[in-house]
C-alpha cells in the first residue's frame, strides 16, 4: 500500500472510531487517579544518588546517578527516568519506569524497563514512606531472587538492594543515597 492510500484509510478510519465514542464528553467518562497513587508523592523531584554495588563475586563498584520522578498520565502514575553511571563502565544504565496504583490487583504497581533490555512489572509494597519490591530473574543464567527497597530518611532516600542467591548466600548488592 502506498503512503497516499494509508493516508485515505487513516483519514476513513478516524471519523469510524469517534462514531464508536458516546455523545457524553470523554473526560467525565475517565477515572479520577486513585487515592493510594498520593502515596507516592514523596518520590515526585529531582535526585541525584550514589553508593556502591557489590557483584556475587565480591568486587565492589562505586555508581552515581541522577533521577527525575514526575506525576504522569493525569496522576494516575509517577513516571521515573535514571541514568546510573558505574566506576570503570563507559556506557550508563538507563532507565524509564511507572508507578502506580493497580486497580485491577488492588496495588500498587512498578513497571520498568532498561537499557540492558530488561522489562519488569513488580508489585510493590508502599507504606510509611517505605516502597518495597520482590523479583525473581536469571543473571548470567543463575537464578536470583531480589528485594530492592526506597526508605524516605529525612530529605533523602536510603536506597538498597539484597539478593538471594540459590547456595543462600545473601548479597547487599546496591547501598546507596539519594538527595
Amino acid at each position: 500500500m502506498h503512503r497516499s492510500q494509508r493516508v485515505a484509510a487513516a483519514g476513513r478510519l478516524v471519523p469510524f472510531v469517534l462514531s464508536l465514542l458516546p455523545a457524553a464528553p470523554l473526560a467525565a467518562q475517565l477515572p479520577e487517579p486513585a487515592a493510594e497513587v498520593q502515596q507516592l508523592a514523596p518520590l515526585v523531584g529531582n535526585w541525584t544518588g550514589s553508593g556502591t554495588m557489590t557483584a556475587a563475586a565480591g568486587q565492589v563498584t562505586k555508581w552515581r546517578a541522577a533521577g527525575t520522578w514526575r506525576w504522569a498520565f493525569g496522576g494516575h502514575f509517577v513516571r521515573e527516568d535514571v541514568e546510573i553511571r558505574f566506576d570503570g563502565l563507559e556506557q550508563p544504565l538507563v532507565m524509564r519506569g511507572y508507578l502506580g496504583w493497580d486497580r485491577e490487583r488492588q496495588q500498587h504497581a512498578h513497571l520498568f524497563v532498561g537499557s540492558t533490555g530488561e522489562v519488569q512489572l513488580l508489585p510493590l509494597h508502599v507504606e510509611g514512606g517505605r516502597f518495597v519490591s520482590f523479583s525473581t530473574q536469571l543473571v548470567d543464567g543463575v537464578p536470583q531472587a531480589q528485594r530492592a527497597l526506597l526508605a524516605l530518611d529525612g530529605e533523602r532516600l536510603r536506597q538498597s538492594l539484597t539478593v538471594l542467591l540459590p547456595d543462600g548466600k545473601t548479597i547487599g548488592a546496591i547501598d546507596g543515597d539519594w538527595t
